[in-house]
């Protein structure tokens, strides 16, 4: 299958919104779901 590089790096793009969502979701969850959760990671 013929890969179209256009798409692929928007897809990396992609892959690294996830991966930082999912990090700031770990590190802060109360910015994520608002309220005064603490987070589950300690530093």
């Amino acid at each position: 299958m013929k890969r179209i590089n256009s798409l692929e790096g928007l897809r990396g793009i992609a892959s690294l919104l996830v991966l930082f969502n999912h990090l700031g979701v770990m590190f802060y969850p109360a910015y994520y779901w608002g309220g005064g959760q603490n987070s589950t990671v300690k530093l």
